[in-house]
């Protein structure tokens, strides 16, 4: 099974008008396909095709790396792209962090390393090698986006499940972050 870590962005009226706006380009423009609402999400780590018996020892290292992370807010903001998808850049404090945390903990089970610098995103589209949208003219009509907040309390381990015309994200496991405030509630409790 394919499978990657990841935190759902569902998406806010903007970003939905973002995503009407390229699925009207993928019926005009071939070589472009935007991604569905329900699939969006920023990668922590990317994992492959994995076997099933694997997937214990994953939820294991997922739990260790994450175990003290608390929710946060993640900021979903400027327009970008890569030579083959469209994406509105993800911030948070620690957001990397995180990445490099599971990522070690994914090493002592058997995973390469990621070796390239961690860019968190959120793909609107995928761009196939021969495209005929115009990049640059969307990048340049978007770069006020207005950015927008949401808060992250929940990582998921998905998994890539074929559907006709695509995939659909499946959550297999989903581990639930801390509240701050529930937190230092159960501090003061404690002392």
């Amino acid at each position: 099974m394919r499978l990657f870590i990841g935190i759902a962005t569902p998406p806010d009226s903007a970003i939905l008008a973002l995503l009407d706006e390229l699925a009207r380009a993928e019926q005009s423009q071939p070589g472009i396909k935007a991604v569905p609402a329900e699939n969006l999400h920023v990668t922590l780590r990317f994992l492959g095709e994995v076997r099933e018996e694997k997937v214990q020892a994953i939820i294991a290292a997922l739990e260790t790396a994450l175990a003290h992370e608390r929710s946060f807010d993640l900021q979903i903001g400027q327009p970008g792209s890569f030579a083959n998808a469209l994406w509105l850049q993800a911030s948070a404090p620690g957001l990397a962090g995180m990445a490099k945390r599971l990522d070690q903990a994914l090493s002592t089970i058997g995973f390469e390393p990621e070796r390239r610098p961690y860019r968190p995103h959120v793909t609107l589209a995928r761009l196939q090698p021969i495209f005929l949208f115009d990049v640059l003219g969307w990048l340049e009509r978007h770069e006020q986006h207005e950015p927008y907040v949401l808060r992250v309390d929940q990582v998921h381990l998905y998994r890539s499940v074929p559907v006709p015309g695509g995939v659909r994200y499946e959550s297999v496991y989903t581990l639930h972050l801390a509240d701050p405030a529930v937190s230092q509630a159960a501090i003061r409790a404690a002392t």
